[in-house]
């Protein structure tokens, strides 16, 4: 009987613990809707960009291997780290362009091709006129 005491309080403490552990997950539940994004960002000088510019097809419906091509030459240009983040959301995502002057109509037509393709390149002017920002953007 002692033994059968002992294993049943063996099996209730390991059940207490294991429900413990699954309760207390801190951790955010995505849902199913939740688009997320991840971004990256890189300074460049106008005469890289000028290069990068003379060297890509002329057009705006570029595939998503395509784009990722794109961002292999623009890294390959060896720019300045700006920044990166992942799991961004759209609200976030918004911000983080209207920041740099991205909004409004422009915006939207970029986020519907972003939508679309799955990633792009976009570039921002910054507050030197022999620098400019190239942004990666990629759906999670």
């Amino acid at each position: 009987m002692t033994e059968k005491r002992l294993y049943l309080g063996r099996l209730v403490i390991v059940l207490v613990f294991g429900l413990m552990v699954v309760g207390c997950d801190d951790e955010p539940k995505k849902t199913y809707n939740t688009k997320t994004y991840y971004y990256e960002a890189y300074s460049i000088t106008m005469s890289q960009y000028d290069t990068f510019v003379g060297s890509v097809p002329a057009g705006n419906n570029y595939s998503f291997s395509e784009i990722q091509g794109f961002r292999n030459i623009l890294r390959g240009f060896g720019g300045t780290f700006v920044e990166s983040n992942s799991g961004v959301t759209e609200s976030e995502l918004q911000s983080f362009a209207n920041q740099h002057g991205l909004g409004g109509v422009e915006y939207n037509q970029v986020k519907e091709a972003l939508d679309s393709v799955g990633n792009l390149i976009t570039f921002f002017y910054t507050t030197s006129p022999s620098t400019m920002i190239w942004v990666y953007v990629e759906k999670e």
